[in-house]
């Protein structure tokens, strides 16, 4: 949409980090064709960025695999990437991001923590501070804490995988224990 309009860019940037309101756009052409299939991904767009689920688990996940997980055990799912500028871009910051599920025994709705950090840095360099902050919302919402995190990480290549591993794997046992 981008290519298409040029007010889009300003409208996104202003709407989400200057006034807080979340925006969901689309072109003209596009809506007055009434094709089901951009309406119905149109609404969950909507949906998603209104806080609704777009997906639920026919049963739980505690009744699917109950040597794994009980339903009295609440079980956070986490999930970190970095996200680094082009190659030929040498001084723009990367940028990490962290996702945590915020129901349980659903697990199908998830908020994000996002920072910039230093140039080509793989390590999430506030990691601590995003995952403490993921706890809160998770308690706010469960009224527990997880009893068990289960935790993805991607975008570390074998060389960087056991630094991360290490500094990582640290920064979330700091923010569980505060």
């Amino acid at each position: 949409m981008e290519k298409k309009h040029k007010g889009y860019a300003d409208l996104k940037r202003i709407a989400e980090t200057s006034v807080g309101v979340v925006s969901q756009c689309c072109l003209y052409p596009n809506l007055i064709k009434l094709s089901s299939q951009f309406l119905a991904n149109l609404a969950l767009k909507i949906n998603a960025k209104v806080g609704g689920c777009t997906v639920a688990l026919y049963n739980s996940l505690p009744s699917q695999l109950p040597r794994l997980f009980n339903i009295d055990e609440p079980v956070m799912f986490m999930g970190a990437d970095v996200t680094h500028p082009h190659p030929l871009d040498d001084s723009s910051p990367s940028v990490a991001a962290v996702v945590g599920s915020m129901n349980w025994p659903t697990a199908n709705k998830y908020i994000s923590r996002i920072r910039s950090q230093t140039h080509r840095q793989e390590i999430i360099a506030d990691l601590g501070a995003m995952v403490g902050e993921l706890l809160d919302d998770f308690y706010q919402e469960v009224e527990k804490l997880p009893n068990r995190i289960i935790f993805f990480r991607d975008g570390v290549s074998e060389t960087q995988f056991h630094k991360v591993l290490q500094e990582e794997l640290q920064s979330i046992k700091q923010a569980c224990s505060s």
